[in-house]
């Protein structure tokens, strides 16, 4: 005796968590397509501008760019009132700009001797 199958039931329904990921699968492939609809819709021109679209002149000027060479400063002002910015490059070099205080020898005239900046190294 032979078994036979019985053929499948064409009604009958997937198991409920491959409808769920169906549905997920859908609505991540569609929201491109919904973004797109929702932009072409908008009263508003800055809504309709893609937010990571690069015109022919951001490639050219982010294609000129060199990078930084890690330069930081930071001022602090002393306590004679001299203000000291201490710099550091990308080398690993640090130096210090000093700038003389108006009021540290009685009034000093900026427009006639000037308020001098010295480049001096930094001490600790």
């Amino acid at each position: 005796m032979t078994l036979v199958t019985p053929p499948a039931d064409p009604f009958a329904l997937p198991p409920k968590a491959a409808q769920e990921e169906d549905a997920l699968l859908r609505a991540r492939r569609s929201a491109g397509a919904v973004d797109k609809q929702l932009r072409k819709e908008a009263w508003n021109p800055r809504d309709k501008k893609i937010a990571n679209d690069r015109t022919v002149l951001a490639e050219k000027l982010a294609g000129a760019y060199t990078g930084s060479d890690g330069m930081t400063q930071e001022s602090v002002t002393l306590d004679d009132g001299r203000v000291m910015t201490r710099i550091r490059t990308g080398a690993g070099t640090t130096f210090c700009a000093v700038k003389e205080s108006n009021g540290l020898t009685g009034g000093r005239d900026p427009f006639r001797d000037g308020i001098r900046t010295k480049v001096t190294t930094c001490g600790r």
